[in-house]
C-alpha cells in the first residue's frame, strides 16, 4: 500500500511488458485455446481499424504515386 506522502509514479517498463508477457506464459502453459480467441479479436478489430480509416488515407496515396 501507498504512504500518504509518497509521490505518484508513472508505469515502469514491466507495467507496460505485463500483457506480452502474460501472453508467452499461455502459449508456454499450452492454454492456446484462450489465446486464441484473444488474437482472433485484435486481428479483428486492426483490420477493422484499417478498413475504417481507408478513404482517409486515399488521398496521400495519390501524393505519393
Amino acid at each position: 500500500m501507498r504512504d500518504e506522502n509518497e509521490p505518484m509514479r508513472g508505469p515502469t517498463w514491466g507495467d507496460r511488458l505485463a500483457p506480452a508477457v502474460e501472453m508467452y506464459r499461455m502459449v508456454r502453459d499450452r492454454r492456446t485455446w484462450v489465446l486464441a480467441p484473444m488474437l482472433l479479436a485484435i486481428v479483428g478489430l486492426l483490420v477493422f481499424m484499417t478498413a475504417a480509416e481507408m478513404p482517409v488515407l486515399i488521398p496521400f496515396f495519390y501524393a505519393v504515386f
